[in-house]
């Protein structure tokens, strides 16, 4: 996991810990290894409903940017005229 995040273990460890305290985790272990499973599946359907309100904040920034591109684009051309 480590690896895959790019980030330090014992930020890894703090969060699986947190998640395992508030019941989203389970974990065994299995000689040296830990095994985690998410608890409830539904929290997937959770995830997936914050991902889409993020993608569609995204799109709404990203026209809106495009529009501001746009009116920049239409001063600049009046401008130089």
């Amino acid at each position: 996991m480590q690896t895959e995040l790019g980030t330090e273990s014992s930020r890894v460890s703090q969060h699986l810990q947190a998640l395992r305290a508030n019941y989203l985790l389970s974990s065994r272990r299995q000689g040296t290894a830990v095994f985690y499973a998410i608890r409830d599946p539904e929290i997937f359907m959770i995830l997936d409903a914050a991902r889409n309100i993020f993608e569609r904040s995204v799109s709404d920034s990203r026209g809106t940017l495009e529009l501001l591109d746009e009116e920049e684009q239409k001063l600049a051309r009046s401008a130089e005229q």
